[in-house]
C-alpha cells in the first residue's frame, strides 16, 4: 500500500525539520549567551520564580522553569504517542521482518551508552544519571540527515524514525520508572483508574472532548504520584481515538479505510507539530540550556559525569546502533537491506548520538546537585554537536565501506 501525502504545507517553513533545528539552535545560544553575561543571574531568578496553588484537596509547588517541563512539554509526549500509535498500526512496527534491524539498533542504542556510562562513573552518586546518554532527539537527527540529501537512500531516514520512535518507547519508560519523585500509591491508583476509565469510554463514545476533558485532570493526577506529569500527553496520544483503530480484518474496502486512518493520524500530526516544534521545544531549550561554563567541570564527579556522556553517545550509541545491528545480520536473523552499506549504519551510528531534548530533561531528573547538572547538559551539548559533525561527515563521503 502507498500513501501520497496530503498538500498540506509541506514546504513551509513550520513543516521544515532543518528550519525547526535552526531555531532550537539559536534558543540554546541566546540561553548560553545570557547566562555567561554580566545579566545572567536573571535568567535564573526568572526561571526559579515560584508559583503556588493551593486547594481544599491538594497543593502544587513548581517555578517557571517547571511550567515548561512538565505542561508545555506535555505536547511533546502527546506527539511522540501519536508517532507511536501510527508506527504500530499502520508503519513499520506492524512488520516483524522489516521493523527488526531498526528495533535491534535502538536497543543497542540504548543499553550501551548507559553501560558506558555506568562503567566511568560507577564509583559516584552520578551514576544514577545512566539514563541521559541514551536517548536520540529524532527531530535534530532528521534535520542533520537532510543536509546530506541525496547522498544517502531514503530507506536510512526510514530507519532512523523507526530507531528513534523504538527509543522514545524505552526513554519514555525509564522516565517513568526510574526516575519518579516520591511516589504517592494512592494518587498513582487513581491515575490507572483514570487511565482505565478512558480506555472503557472509547467503547462509549469517540468524541475528543472527552479526551480534552480528561487530560488536565490526568496530568494532576500524575504531577501529586511523584510520575513525571508531562508523561500524561504521552497516554492521552497514545490512547486518542483520533480515527486510527485498526479496523475488521474482513471488512469490505480495507484500504480506503486504511487509508483514512493513515490521513486522520498525520492530519492530527501535522496539526500539532508546528506547535511543538517552534513553540513547545524552543522553550524547552531555552528553559535548560543555560549553562555557566566554569573550571569546576574539570574536577570529580562533573569531569566523569561529563566523560560519561560524551563518550555514551558519541561511543556508546554508535558501538550499540552499529555492533547490534551488525550481530544480527550475522547470526543471520535478518540481511542488510542492499540500500544501504555498513558505512550508512556507521554514520546513521553517530547521528543517533544527538541527544538533546530528552537527554537534557533527564539531566534534570537523575542529578540533584546543581553543578553535576550543568556539567551533564553541557556534556550533551558538546556529545550531540560532535556526534552530529562526524555522522555528517562520513555519510557525505562518496566511498562506502563494503558490506
Amino acid at each position: 500500500m502507498t500513501y501520497k501525502p496530503t498538500k498540506q504545507k509541506q514546504h513551509s517553513l513550520f513543516h521544515n525539520d532543518l528550519f525547526s533545528a535552526l531555531v532550537l539552535l539559536l534558543s540554546t545560544f541566546i540561553a548560553l549567551v545570557w547566562t555567561n553575561s554580566f545579566i545572567g543571574h536573571f535568567y535564573f531568578e526568572f526561571w526559579s520564580t515560584k508559583l503556588n496553588f493551593v486547594s481544599h484537596l491538594f497543593s502544587i509547588n513548581f517555578d517557571y522553569k517547571d511550567v515548561i517541563n512538565m505542561g508545555f512539554m506535555s505536547f511533546f509526549f502527546f506527539l511522540i504517542g501519536l508517532e507511536i500509535k501510527k508506527e504500530i498500526i499502520v508503519g513499520e512496527l506492524r512488520h516483524f521482518r522489516r521493523s527488526l534491524l531498526p528495533v535491534v539498533a535502538a536497543i543497542g542504542g540504548m543499553v550501551v551508552p548507559s553501560l558506558f556510562y555506568l562503567g566511568i562513573t560507577y564509583s559516584h552518586r552520578a551514576s544514577q544519571g545512566w539514563a541521559i546518554p541514551m536517548a536520540t532527539d529524532v527531530a535534530f537527527a532528521v534535520a542533520i540527515l537532510s543536509l546530506v540529501g541525496k547522498k544517502v537512500p531514503s530507506y536510512l531516514r526510514s530507519f532512523l524514525l523507526t530507531l528513534a520512535i523504538v527509543d522514545d518507547i524505552g526513554s519514555t519508560a525509564v522516565i517513568a520508572i526510574a526516575y519518579p519523585k516520591s511516589v504517592h500509591i494512592e494518587y498513582l491508583g487513581f491515575s490507572f483508574l483514570l487511565i482505565l476509565v478512558i480506555i472503557l469510554s472509547k467503547k462509549i463514545t469517540t468524541r475528543n472532548y472527552l479526551y480534552i476533558l480528561l487530560a488536565p485532570l490526568l496530568w494532576i493526577l500524575f504531577l501529586l504520584s511523584g510520575i513525571q506529569a508531562a508523561l500524561c500527553g504521552f497516554v492521552i496520544g497514545i490512547l486518542i481515538p483520533i480515527g486510527l483503530e485498526k479496523p475488521n480484518v474482513g471488512s469490505p474496502g480495507r484500504f480506503q479505510t486504511y487509508l483514512k486512518l493513515i490521513k486522520a493520524n498525520k492530519k492530527a500530526e501535522d496539526l500539532i507539530r508546528p506547535y511543538v516544534n517552534f513553540l513547545v521545544m524552543p522553550m524547552f531549550a531555552f528553559a535548560n540550556t543555560g549553562i555557566v561554563f566554569t573550571t569546576r567541570f574539570f574536577k570529580d564527579p562533573s569531569m566523569e559525569i561529563i566523560l560519561g556522556i560524551v563518550g555514551g553517545l558519541v561511543i556508546g550509541k554508535t558501538l550499540g546502533v552499529v555492533g547490534s545491528t551488525w550481530l544480527v545480520v550475522k547470526l543471520g536473523r535478518v540481511k542488510l537491506p542492499k540500500a544501504i552499506s555498513w558505512s550508512h549504519l556507521l554514520g546513521l551510528g553517530f547521528l543517533s548520538g544527538i541527544g538533546f531534548t530528552v537527554s537534557l530533561l533527564m539531566a534534570d531528573l537523575a542529578l540533584s546537585i546543581p553543578l553535576e547538572r550543568q556539567a551533564a547538559k553541557s556534556a550533551v551539548l558538546v556529545g550531540s554537536a560532535i556526534a552530529a559533525v562526524i555522522g555528517v561527515a562520513i555519510l557525505s563521503k562518496p566511498e562506502r565501506l563494503k558490506k
